[in-house]
């Protein structure tokens, strides 16, 4: 009952959501016009090889958008359900709910472009959905040495994973590496394996290659060439890495700072106060300025913060950066400012990599869920729509940072109201204050 409660507050959440200008609009006319045959063959060859999300689009956009309210709430529902299975063997309704608020740290635009959007939602949400519930087993057999390994299960896992693979190519690569080093990881350990697992990662591979290599990925790379970035192919390698990191860092620290906060304070809580790492005169000196960051951190982005110096990434562009590097002894203060939000940042990261490490039993699994989280974005280096997808291609990333806020929390026993406040505060404030700008100005997407 309490479940099904909680459905349904997510589920009037979508009452205010319609279909919005763009790609809502543009699929909705498709079941009219192609047969579902004739649609998927002709998107497939001329435009993209994400064969899950055009079926969704054909079919939910042909008319049927109040089930897609329905469906979706139990998408988000299900994405809290398979991180908590992930981390833990059994799902609890205290951290299925803790589960739910670490989704409500996404940015604004993250859940109206990626959660919330009725076409985006079916690309992103519900392959990350999907691909989670497919790793179940995968967690399971690496992480607690068994797994559910009845027909029922492995089935829904290969359903859902191959929708996944086939609706997304960054889910469908984390879905990948993670099932192949678990099964690599498991076998190192106790050298044995699952001939099951195996055929279920063989076969999302397979789906992942058939995806990529769809015909019209090439011609929808074409044409979003010139129609976002006409000199994209001109580029040399170092400009891609040049553009792509401004990028990165831009979207990294802006669109994902809560969700890095959160887990940086739990990171600190586990350490301090919970954790057996053998304290030493270099980890004393971590921790301390790993403190100091992000009380800096927070108190930018709460009590403001007049120049933007944490945050103005695009400054360095106003400079020759090989040319001031090169003469170190004449650089432009200016230039030194542009660099501070890349440094204060890169330090942050790096210790909050240290100290998830320290205090981590899965170390690896960590490393893999960082890794992949920034992989993902790092595939946008060699995208023309660079700066026209939006913010909706972080979702994954987002995902995997879930992961990781999940695994942190996980050792904290959540007894206290200071601790339940603090988690479910944000999350309150940041999704009401989404819903209230949809009430004032209307349905539209942040982009």
């Amino acid at each position: 009952m309490k479940y099904l409660l909680i459905y349904f507050v997510i589920y009037f959440f979508h009452f205010i959501i319609k279909i919005a200008p763009g790609d809502d609009t543009l699929f909705s006319g498709m079941s009219s016009q192609y047969s579902l045959t004739e649609y998927l063959s002709m998107r497939y060859n001329g435009w993209t090889g994400r064969m899950s999300g055009e079926l969704f689009f054909y079919f939910f956009l042909g008319g049927k958008v109040w089930l897609w309210k329905f469906v979706n709430a139990g998408f988000i529902m299900l994405v809290a359900y398979s991180l908590v299975r992930i981390i833990r063997e059994k799902n609890s309704l205290k951290y299925f709910i803790v589960a739910l608020c670490i989704m409500g740290y996404f940015s604004q635009s993250i859940l109206s472009s990626g959660v919330f959007w009725i076409t985006g939602s079916m690309v992103y949400l519900w392959s990350i959905a999907m691909g989670l519930f497919a790793m179940i087993p995968f967690a399971d057999y690496t992480f607690r040495n068994n797994y559910d390994t009845s027909n029922r299960r492995i089935l829904l896992s290969l359903l859902s994973g191959l929708l996944a693979v086939f609706a997304n190519e960054q889910a469908a690569l984390c879905m990948v590496s993670f099932a192949f080093i678990s099964i690599t990881t498991h076998f190192i350990k106790t050298k044995k394996y699952s001939i099951r697992l195996i055929f279920l990662t063989v076969i999302f591979l397979v789906g992942t290659i058939i995806s990529i290599k769809a015909p019209g990925n090439s011609s929808r790379f074409v044409s979003e060439t010139a129609t976002w970035f006409p000199n994209f192919n001109e580029l040399s390698l170092k400009d891609h890495l040049y553009l792509g990191v401004i990028w990165f860092f831009g979207k990294a620290f802006t669109e994902l700072k809560w969700l890095l906060l959160l887990i940086s304070v739990g990171t600190l809580y586990v350490f301090n106060l919970q954790s057996n790492v053998k304290q030493t005169y270099v980890t004393r000196l971590l921790n301390f300025i790993f403190i100091v960051l992000v009380a800096t951190s927070f108190s930018v982005l709460i009590i403001g913060n007049p120049n933007n110096v944490l945050f103005d990434f695009e400054a360095i562009r106003n400079f020759h950066f090989g040319h001031n590097l090169i003469n170190i002894w004449t650089i432009e203060p200016k230039f030194i400012l542009a660099l501070i939000p890349y440094i204060f940042w890169s330090i942050f990261s790096l210790l909050l990599i240290s100290m998830l490490i320290m205090i981590s039993e899965r170390k690896w699994f960590i490393l893999l869920c960082l890794a992949a989280a920034i992989a993902s974005m790092c595939i946008m280096f060699f995208s023309p729509t660079i700066y026209a997808s939006g913010n909706r291609t972080l979702t994954v990333s987002a995902a995997l940072l879930s992961l990781v806020s999940i695994n942190v929390l996980n050792k904290i026993e959540l007894k206290n109201k200071l601790g339940y406040i603090f988690i479910f505060a944000f999350p309150v404030v940041n999704i009401l204050s989404l819903l209230m700008i949809w009430i004032v100005k209307g349905y539209y997407i942040l982009y």
